[in-house]
């Protein structure tokens, strides 16, 4: 043993140098030299200090003038077939693999390990590619990541990107991007400034300032910026549409057109193909709508009571359901009590109205409605509430010449449920009362004359009594 540790410290500490050799010197040869290691065609004898270069044309420095060696490239590892082979001002390079560095010039700093890694890279620097085909256009581009094979293949000069997965960031041709996950911006384009983790994140993507975090999530975004989608298949299909929040497993995977919509929790919004300055919150909130604008669903299952449209509406409550435009629902079919410490106040404005003519439901629409007493079917503790049946309403309604789809007093959703608008009975009442009291106005100016014509009468009556009187004096 003390022999062994004295021959490799003499041979360490020597001016000699020495060759291992495969069977066929003439292509394998590797050769130790006092200024490092060279094979049989990795340049001329001298590589500079500090470099290393094993393989075929790997750090030949071909480009004239060519030195003895070139003592300005200094701290570089070449590992195979023709690595490096145009190095003259490089620093600090590692290429491993075949043309890995293949047109590296004078870039400093770069890792490539895979086979073409980084093999169009001219004087880009602190770049690592590992894989094969990693960084493969890379000419200028500068503090670069690439780990997988594919991976920022088309990337030339864009910088300060990561792409770490199979063909991530594959054609990806923008700057600061981070891409992790198979072909995440896989046809990136110029697109900037986005992140996308997860198998075909953004996989189309040509916008800037995108964030997917999923499977698919954001996967045919053309030219949308400033999205944030989360969860498998999260605004998979958006193209256009900007500055929306999608967060939820499914959530919002068909919207097409679009902007300013807010979706959170598994697949809300999940038929709406167009829409914008939407709100969805909740388990499958707002799922049904195919095209939606201005609206919010807030509660699990808050939805339409059909697929179909909806605009400018307001549904809270776990599956509160709304139909048509312009309308609010506050909780589900189940809820049994709804209070508020003041009262409502209701726009009223005449500005707001047109068509304005004087109300003919009075005094016989009213004696003609039916009150009653009842009990909700879906209370646990009955109470006894006091109302009118809608059913009713509609045929008196029809009697008094109003189409219940006209009047606004009654309307029924999807399902044939109806529902009544009690404060559009007050101007009726109100009607009603004035009907009532002008009746009682003009009975009155009747009673008046009546007890006038009384007064007359009597007045009469007495007259002849004492005309009688008179005369039954002088007969006697």
């Amino acid at each position: 043993m003390k022999k062994l540790l004295t021959l490799s410290f003499i041979f360490l500490n020597s001016t000699l140098f020495g060759q291992i050799s495969t069977i066929t010197d003439s292509t394998g040869a590797i050769t130790i030299l006092p200024t490092g290691i060279k094979s049989k065609y990795s340049g001329t004898e001298g590589l500079g200090p500090t470099n290393t270069a094993i393989g075929n044309n790997s750090l030949m420095s071909l480009l004239p003038p060519q030195p003895p060696y070139n003592i300005e490239s200094t701290g570089n590892v070449a590992i195979g077939y023709g690595v490096m082979p145009h190095s003259t001002l490089a620093i600090g390079n590692v290429g491993i693999g075949y043309k890995a560095l293949n047109s590296h010039i004078s870039g400093q700093y770069n890792v490539a390990i895979g086979n073409e890694a980084l093999v169009n890279n001219i004087d880009g620097r602190l770049n690592v590619a590992i894989g094969s085909s990693a960084l493969f256009s890379n000419t200028t581009g500068r503090a670069n990541v690439a780990l997988g094979v594919g991976s920022l293949t088309w990337n030339s000069t864009g910088y300060n990107n990561v792409g770490i997965g199979y063909d991530a960031l594959y054609g990806s041709e923008g700057s600061n991007n981070i891409g992790i996950g198979e072909a995440v911006m896989f046809t990136s384009g110029n697109g900037s400034n986005n992140i996308g983790v997860g198998s075909f994140a953004l996989v189309n993507n040509k916008g800037n300032s995108n964030i997917a975090i999923g499977e698919n999530a954001l996967n045919d975004n053309l030219g949308a910026n400033y999205n944030v989608a989360i969860g498998k298949s999260s605004l998979e299909k958006n193209t256009t549409g900007q500055s929306n929040v999608s967060i939820g497993v499914y959530s919002m995977p068909s919207k097409i057109l679009g902007h300013s919509n807010v979706s959170i929790g598994s697949n809300t919004a999940s038929h709406l193909v167009t829409g914008s300055n939407n709100v969805a919150i909740g388990l499958a909130a707002m799922s049904l709508a195919h095209i939606a604008n201005n609206s919010v669903f807030i509660g699990n299952y808050a939805n339409l009571y059909a697929q179909g449209n909806t605009n400018n509406c307001i549904v809270i409550g776990h599956d509160a359901r709304v139909n048509g435009d312009n309308k609010i629902r506050l909780g589900n079919n189940a809820i049994t009590h709804a209070s508020t410490q003041v009262a409502w106040t209701v726009s009223s404005d005449k500005r707001w109205k047109e068509n304005i003519k004087k109300l003919d439901l009075g005094l016989a629409f009213i004696k003609d409605l039916n009150p009653v007493s009842y009990n909700r079917k879906n209370q646990e503790t009955p109470q006894k509430e006091f109302g009118l049946i809608a059913q009713d309403l509609v045929k008196i309604l029809d009697k008094h010449g109003y189409n219940e789809n006209v009047a606004g007093l009654v309307s029924s959703d999807s399902e044939g449920y109806y529902s009544v608008r009690y404060n559009d009975l007050i101007p009726a009442l109100i009607r009603a009362l004035q009907e009532q009291q002008e009746q009682i106005e003009s009975q009155n100016m009747e009673i008046e004359q009546l007890k006038k014509l009384n007064n007359k009468l009597r007045f009469i009556e007495t007259r002849l009594e004492n005309l009688e009187k008179n005369h039954l004096g002088v007969s006697e």
